[in-house]
């Protein structure tokens, strides 16, 4: 008891004298029993301490106080300890805050209260059934994903949400989104997939990891697939395997309609590749393009008469309404006519009324969803009776005709409500808000199927039907009215984005197109308005091409041509890979391309032009501005058609009064030339040919009468007249490769692909009438052939062999090779002899244009003219001529017997790089031309009476440079022709024919200087004459095997295959030779703008040296080394600095298997520290080889297909692009 009671568990050290003398008592007792006397347990108690004794009690102090000091220590190292964690979960925030991941970055939407809300709706007893069938699926390892289909207001996203709430509390969701077609950021699909990546960082355990370390690659997420990959593939299958988890779409119809159907595709090939652990519950309405696309999944379908839902429904009806007989249950399940949100309004409705009349219930049920509507507008007319005339009826047509959350300023605009007359609206507000939720001051659809009961999409007329084009009509004008104060702001800058705004930007235009007011079309093409367009809604939000068709007659021809401007830069340059960028937008794309006057076919936007050029200079942005030569508009467009797919092929019939397009959907239309005005549209159904062969080649073929045309197969034919496809030849091949006939039109060769071998053709010559083969001939590899066509008296046959520029020649009756086997080169016709042009595309490799022809044995000549895109025979000056484009966008007319260059008409408003597909000649001086496979335009070009052959360069350029005052640039050509063009217009001033290949050039003060094989040659320059260049003076004879750099007046050659080279620097306007060692090689040479160094890159050491010029012409060398990561070839190469202070730049092509596609990487190596080692400054991809420009000041030019990157070299990073 003692030690229990006494210091065993005592919370103090002490007792007050009460407690003392009570548990004295208590101890005393038991020593009595154990006969202890009396008088000597009450001494003990008065009996002092011992000395021994007091030792302990002192000692006891002692240790106390070393406790008590311990003891506030502790309590001041706890104190320091707690503020240490307080700062550091400080520190921790800030650098959680300051350093966001790309994962952070994702969309990601919250759907907890949408969630709770929709499963208060929910009957515990319903929907059985699908949770045993969901649970089987679950459980099923074969299965991924699961489609669920069912009508408007069945109860899909209660469902969705039911299944989230249990999913959840077991641990097993993984993520999951709701569709709403009236928040487009909740439709994107790109949004989509981030927010369930973002949601499965926090409910699937290390994906959060994987996904990080994924994004921390360079990985493309351009297209859907790609961020499907990025975002939810590769990390999902880092991942070890677990227990089953669910990902559930809810709404997936209502996901945005532009990219629906890339979206189903993906849903359809990439999600079932996701983990088998992982499972994809999807719900949608049944729509044709989702059933379709997701058919293979074998969707689970819900239909308002399965017996399973209408037991749903009773289950919910008797949850909800316990006390209701069994008769009017049935009565309920049958007027709401599946829906489930109408039963859910129902049960609200009833039990707000406190509902007990069960024999009249069936008078207050509404009708199905359309009753339910019905009764909510006539409440919403009740509460606006007091209000203004017609404002319900307004109120309609607008909620119909919007096509997203409609702002309240302008829906009261619509229906006259003004801002004085605040009371009024607010109450009106609160009205509309009792049927239509308000979310952010913008009105809402709560439903798509509210819209379609509005329109009568599928429903009864009713009292509230709306009036679509009155209220599109009205929303237009809203619009136009913020149209107006946007464009009376003097800058861009001075723009400030509101929800009307928004609204407007986003759906003015189409509301435009809509009411079809062709006074306010301009708006289309308002270059500040699409500006902004671009920038905040990333899209024009209009169809051109449909504009373009509906109102091509009635829009005024500068109007017209202004939207296929707009139209065809939205589809070339919307689709660039380049845009993803932060320095690269299509708005500035857009700006670039107005400012520059690209596909001005009428060259009268002068005021998009200079308005575009404001915007831009006002946002200090750089910008290319294209040279225009005044002197080469010379065309004017006739007529033109656009389309809203590229074009697979295009073909005009013989009598030119017709045109075929071909879609890669293997649809045609036919159009009227020239008025290009559309005759038919027809989708063929026998047009036998596999998509893979399709995406290579398609075959478009006319009779010789026009009356019908072959596409990719003889078994069937298109009739001009019936306008429909007819059989043809039904037994004959189903795919071939090419096919021609003779010019009666009674036979047909046809080039098909053998079954004996890959590369073997057989090659067949049809009786039309009788549909017979009459004679064929299997021609094996390596002589097969892939192009036949009769020669023009139909006794021969000639073809060419597939990838090589050989030709056959056979007789037509017995298909006996002729044996006819180099083409001809010599003079050795005239005009006056029989001839016939061969109209394709010969694989010929020649530099520059060369007329190659070969004899038949009547007598007859085969000329062949081996040009992209080049016409048939023609008659032009009175000369028998064809037409080709080449590279600069330029129309060549080329006299082939005399080979002259007759004419030449530059189409200036196309920019660099635009694909001419097609060329035909029409009649007169009308050319159809087709560009980029989308716009077909016919050109009238205007030609003088003067051939214009002396200043036509058909070569490739082989070096070029820049006057000392950059006035001038000279371009010299392989085929010898060295220009001279101004740099303000790019007008051609001079034409020099040079005796010599050229090999390089370079400018000095007095002189332009050409290194020629075998000679070096100057031009005296005088930049105040009309003839810049004057006679050309022989400097020296030189010979080199490769001139590897001549720039700043030094002249570096190799001498021989090994790259040893060779140093000449121009000195008082003479070249002289530089004394240096010999044996010194190199593969790249760059030359110090001082004159003064020149360093040399040998490719096959990665070793490098530098030299610097000496007295006496000596050169010496100042710093060597190899470069051990350098393993490429070097692209570009430059030297910067001067003496003591040099460096160098290195565009390097990354090792690869690939030579023309990669990476490339900028490099910088600093001669003036220690040991010189090559850095890194900024990396690009291309599928081509790059180009690379040194500007003195710090900057380098990247070129790029259709791209230049602005590197600065002190910042390494691209500052523009």
């Amino acid at each position: 008891m003692y030690r229990n009671e006494v210091y065993g568990h005592i919370p103090n050290a002490q007792y007050d004298d009460a407690t003392f003398e009570r548990l004295w008592q208590d101890i005393s007792k038991p020593l009595i029993k154990l006969l202890v006397i009396r008088s000597d347990i009450d001494e003990l108690k008065v009996t002092p301490l011992s000395s021994e004794e007091e030792s302990y009690v002192e000692k006891l102090k002692e240790w106390k106080e070393l406790e008590d000091g311990l003891l506030e220590k502790n309590d001041d190292v706890e104190r320091k300890i707690n503020d240490m964690a307080k700062e550091f979960m400080k520190l921790r925030d800030t650098v959680a805050t300051s350093n966001l991941s790309k994962v952070d970055q994702l969309a990601k939407f919250d759907f907890t209260g949408k969630i709770d809300g929709l499963c208060k709706r929910f009957q515990d007893s319903a929907r059985k059934w699908f949770f045993d069938e969901l649970s089987s699926w679950f459980t099923d390892e074969e299965s991924g994903v699961m489609i669920l289909t069912a009508g408007p207001g069945v109860g899909k996203s209660v469902l969705s949400a039911k299944v989230c709430e249990l999913f959840k509390q077991c641990g097993q969701l993984a993520a999951y989104h709701f569709c709403d077609f009236r928040k487009s950021d909740y439709t994107k699909p790109s949004s989509i997939l981030q927010s369930l990546a973002s949601q499965m960082c926090d409910n699937v355990e290390g994906f959060r990891d994987k996904l990080i370390e994924i994004l921390g690659h360079e990985n493309s997420r351009n297209s859907l697939s790609d961020a499907f990959r990025v975002l939810l593939h590769d990390p999902l299958h880092a991942l070890h395997r677990r227990k089953p988890m669910l990902i559930v779409v809810d709404a997936l119809d209502e996901s945005k309609t532009d990219d629906k159907s890339e979206f189903l595709e993906l849903i359809s090939d990439e999600f079932p590749e996701l983990p088998k652990w992982m499972k994809i519950l999807i719900t949608s309405r049944p729509e044709l393009q989702v059933k379709k696309k997701l058919e293979h999944f074998n969707p689970v379908e819900i239909h308002p008469d399965d017996y399973d839902h209408e037991q749903d429904l009773k289950h919910f009806f008797r949850g909800s309404l316990p006390n209701l007989s069994e008769d009017n249950i049935i009565a309920l399940v049958r007027n709401c006519e599946g829906s489930f949100l109408y039963a859910y309004y129902l049960v609200k409705e009833l039990k707000e009324m406190n509902f007990v009349d069960e024999a009249n219930i069936s008078d207050y049920a509404p009708k199905g969803i359309s009753g339910f509507y019905e009764k909510q507008f006539k409440h919403l007319r009740a509460g606006l009776q007091g209000f203004k005339p017609n404002i319900l009826k307004g109120f309609v047509n607008i909620v119909s005709a919007s096509k997203a959350p409609l702002p309240i300023k302008i829906l009261f605009e619509c229906i006259y409500l003004s801002d004085e007359e605040y009371e009024i609206r607010n109450a009106i507000s609160n009205i509309i808000s009792e049927i239509l939720p308000v979310y952010n001051d913008c009105l809402t659809v709560y439903h798509k199927s509210l819209t379609d009961w509005l329109t009568l999409d599928g429903y009864e007329e009713h009292a509230f039907a709306a009036d679509i084009a009155e209220g599109t009509k009205c929303l237009w004008q809203a619009c136009k009215r913020i149209y107006r104060e946007i464009d009376f702001q003097k800058t861009v800058s001075d723009f400030e984005l509101t929800r009307e705004r928004e609204y407007a930007l986003e759906n003015g235009g189409e509301y435009l197109v809509f009411v079809g007011d062709t006074e306010d079309f301009h708006w289309l093409v308002h270059v500040r308005l699409n500006a902004l367009k671009l920038e905040f809604c990333d899209n024009f939000n209009v169809d051109f091409c449909r504009i373009l068709r509906m109102y091509k007659t009635i829009l005024t021809e500068q109007l017209y041509l202004s939207i296929v401007q707009h139209y065809y830069i939205s589809k070339i340059f919307r689709s660039m890979s380049i845009l993803e960028s932060e320095y690269l937008t299509f708005r500035f794309v857009y700006l670039q391309s107005i400012a520059n006057g690209y596909f001005d076919f009428l060259k009268k936007s002068i005021g998009c032009k200079s308005s575009a050029r404001h915007v831009l200079d006002e946002a200090v942005e750089m910008w290319l501005e294209k040279v225009t030569n005044v002197n080469g508009s010379d065309y004017r467009i006739i007529s033109n058609a656009v389309f809203s797919d590229k074009l697979r092929h295009i073909v005009s019939s013989p009598d030119n009064k017709l045109l075929v397009c071909l879609y890669l959907n293997l649809k045609v239309a036919v159009f009227e030339l020239p008025s290009l005005t559309i005759i038919f549209e027809l989708e063929l159904k026998q047009a036998e040919l596999s998509q893979k062969d399709y995406m290579h080649h398609s075959i478009l073929t006319f009779s010789p009468d026009s009356s019908y045309f072959l596409c990719n197969s003889i078994r069937s034919c298109v009739c001009i007249r019936k306008r429909k496809e007819e059989s043809f030849i039904p037994h004959g091949p189903a795919n071939i490769e090419s096919c021609s006939f003779s010019s009666c039109g009674l036979k047909l060769i046809t080039v098909e692909k053998s079954l004996g071998g890959v590369y073997n053709s057989i090659v067949k010559v049809w009786d039309v009438k009788k549909k017979d083969v009459l004679v064929q001939v299997e021609m094996t590899s390596p002589v097969a052939v892939s192009y036949c066509c009769f020669s023009s008296c139909n006794a021969y046959i000639f073809g060419i062999r597939r990838y090589e520029c050989y030709l056959f020649i056979w007789d037509s009756a017995t298909l006996k090779e002729l044996g006819i086997k180099r083409l001809c080169s010599d003079t050795c016709f005239t005009d006056k002899d029989k001839y016939q042009t061969f109209p394709r595309e010969i694989p010929l490799k020649h530099t520059f244009i060369e007329r190659c022809h070969f004899h038949l044995p009547s007598g007859e000549i085969i000329c062949v003219i081996p040009a992209s895109c080049c016409t048939k025979s023609f008659t032009w000056k009175n000369r028998k001529c064809v037409a080709f484009s080449i590279p600069s966008s330029t129309l060549v007319v080329y006299d082939f017997i005399n080979q002259d260059v007759i004419d030449r008409f530059k189409i200036d408003c196309l920019p660099c790089g635009t694909r001419i597909n097609c060329l035909s000649k029409l009649n007169a001086t009308n050319f159809l031309v087709c560009l980029d496979s989308i716009l077909v335009v016919i050109l009238s070009f205007t030609t003088t009476e003067e051939s214009s052959v002396a200043d036509f360069v058909n070569s490739v350029v082989k070096c070029c440079t820049v006057s000392p005052d950059n006035l001038y640039i000279a371009c010299c050509y392989e085929n010898c022709i060295l220009t001279i063009m101004s740099v303000n217009n790019g007008e051609t001033l001079q034409n020099v024919v040079l005796q010599h290949p050229p090999e390089a050039c370079w400018w000095s003060e007095s002189y332009l200087w050409v290194v020629c094989r075998g000679v070096v040659v100057k031009y005296s320059y005088d930049s105040t004459n009309t003839t810049v260049l004057g006679n050309n003076l022989k400097e020296c004879d030189i010979n080199f095997h490769t001139v590897l750099k001549f720039a700043e007046g030094v002249l570096v050659v190799s001498l021989n295959k090994e790259r040893e080279i060779s140093i000449f620097k121009i000195c008082n306007e003479k070249l002289c030779s530089q004394q240096c060692p010999k044996s010194i090689f190199a593969s790249s040479v760059a030359i110090s703008s001082d004159r003064c160094a020149v360093l040399l890159y040998r490719w096959a050491f990665s070793s490098y040296q530098l030299w610097e010029a000496g007295c006496e012409n000596r050169w010496e060398l100042h710093s060597a080394g190899k470069l051990d990561n350098l393993k490429t070839e070097v692209d570009s190469l430059y030297l910067t600095g001067l003496q003591n202070h040099r460096s160098s730049l290195w565009l390097i092509q990354d090792d690869n298997d690939d030579f023309f596609a990669g990476d490339f990487s900028l490099g910088r190596i600093d001669f003036s520290i220690g040991t010189p080692c090559l850095h890194s400054i900024a990396s690009f991809w291309s599928f081509t080889a790059i180009k690379a420009c040194y500007v003195p000041s710090n900057f380098v030019l990247i070129f790029l297909p259709k791209c230049l990157h602005v590197v600065n070299i002190s910042k390494g990073a691209t500052i523009a692009k």
